[in-house]
């Protein structure tokens, strides 16, 4: 009595090679509870996303390592001083370079008289990253618009704005050096004032980790986002439909449950796509016909066990 009273709780790596071996596992599964349930669905997302940003990042190290010797050949690195953020070559000399995936980088001194941006390339550039000596600036395409943020090299946080396509080049040429207060540096330096040189391959390694922590916190949340809405909107119309008061031998909650981890397999298959870099199918897609297919699979062989059940009770009376 005691046993039925307290399901035997099913770990992770159990109900992950369960779920893909077969179906008779979602009988223990269904009474797993609920913390249990939401933790392992966080760990395969992570695993997933684990696993999609690997395949990503693969085809993208050959691009950052490109872009770490053209930045190296055009800038040589960085220094951080009381002038500003400054390039280690030239840093008299205005010039922009191109990043992959239609971006660049434009660098103006403070001498500068133009914003280096033509209306031709605010057109047809995907995002920029305009450097001054004394505001660094990220810059978006989005449609008919240009999503600015600025920062000064000591601020906590930046300034958004929204800038029409076509005035972009003149909003940048009116970018004017950010007031101080009295006595205080734009940078935190050292009382002596010494400078900071940070080398490119420093630097790459930096954006190298961010690159690699901004993927793998995207696709985990889209592995996670996406595994919850499908199965919410599946039971939420599978409930509207009277489907679950025909259920016999399981709850609506039963229900859900069953359906996130149906889920498994068909996240781990959908993450080859994105990670191989596979045509014609998303995640997205790959993932809901195979939760759909397995899901009302694993509901259906439950629900046959209990009347298979029932009729040999019945036929032993």
């Amino acid at each position: 009595m005691s046993a039925e009273q307290t399901p035997v709780q099913t770990a992770f790596w159990s109900a992950l090679i369960g779920t893909c071996c077969g179906t008779a596992v979602f009988q223990r599964l269904r009474f797993n509870r609920w913390w249990r349930v939401l933790l392992h669905l966080v760990l395969i997302s992570l695993l997933c996303g684990a696993g999609i940003t690997a395949g990503m990042y693969s085809r993208l190290r050959p691009q950052i390592q490109l872009l770490e010797e053209r930045f190296d050949q055009e800038f040589g690195g960085v220094e951080l001083s009381r002038r500003g953020i400054l390039p280690l070559k030239s840093p008299d000399t205005a010039r922009t370079f191109a990043l992959p995936l239609g971006g660049a980088i434009d660098y103006r001194p403070e001498n500068a008289s133009d914003g280096g941006i033509t209306e031709k390339e605010a057109q047809t550039l995907g995002f920029l990253f305009i450097w001054r000596p004394w505001l660094l600036t990220t810059a978006v395409h989005l449609d008919a618009e240009w999503m600015l943020l600025e920062r000064t090299p000591a601020a906590a946080a930046g300034q958004i704005q929204m800038v029409p396509t076509a005035d972009l080049p003149g909003v940048l040429a009116r970018q004017s050096r950010p007031t101080e207060p009295a006595g205080q540096s734009m940078l935190r330096l050292p009382d002596d004032g010494e400078r900071i040189v940070v080398s490119s391959g420093e630097l790459t390694n930096v954006i190298r980790g961010n690159v690699l922590a901004s993927l793998l916190l995207l696709m985990f949340g889209m592995c996670l986002l996406l595994a919850l809405l499908y199965t919410a909107i599946f039971t939420g119309m599978f409930r509207l439909t009277g489907g679950v008061g025909r259920l016999r031998n399981l709850t609506g909650g039963e229900f859900w449950k069953i359906g996130i981890y149906a889920g498994f397999p068909g996240m781990l298959v959908a993450s080859c796509f994105p990670a191989l870099d596979l045509p014609f199918l998303s995640y997205g897609s790959v993932f809901m016909i195979g939760l759909v297919f397995y899901w009302l699979a694993v509901v259906g062989r439950i629900e046959r066990e209990k009347r298979e059940g029932g009729t040999g009770e019945n036929e032993k009376r």
